[in-house]
């Protein structure tokens, strides 16, 4: 009797198995954090811009939206006007990048996380 070859599908379930959590940046998760006007992380610090990521943004006629996932990977939405932490306010997106507005400064936040600072002009 000839035998059967050892394929991949042959091979020990656990060997590949392993439990992956995974992240759909596009499903619609827990929105109620994005109500309030100040976030924080787990462990009750404010967040900082330092701190993010950007990972979406989106744009209407009316409204504008910036999605961003922090050091722990949970993900969450502002709209222009909402503020952060600390005084930081989003006050626009575009196409690369969201603004916030701290005092007399505009940071920017761009796609390959580079933060960088405006004067107000």
């Amino acid at each position: 009797m000839k035998e059967k070859a050892n394929t991949s599908l042959d091979l020990e379930k656990d060997e590949f198995d392993e439990d992956v959590p995974l992240v759909n940046p596009f499903v619609a998760g827990d929105t109620e954090g994005t109500k309030l006007k100040t976030f924080q992380s787990d462990s009750g610090e404010d967040l900082s811009i330092a701190n993010l990521k950007l990972v979406g943004v989106a744009t209407g006629s009316y409204r504008s939206f910036a999605t961003f996932a922090d050091e722990t990977g949970e993900m969450f939405t502002l709209e222009v006007s909402e503020q952060l932490s600390g005084g930081l306010m989003l006050v626009g997106v575009m196409l690369n990048e969201a603004i916030f507005k701290h005092e007399d400064k505009l940071i920017v936040i761009n796609f390959k996380n580079e933060i960088f600072e405006r004067a107000i002009e």
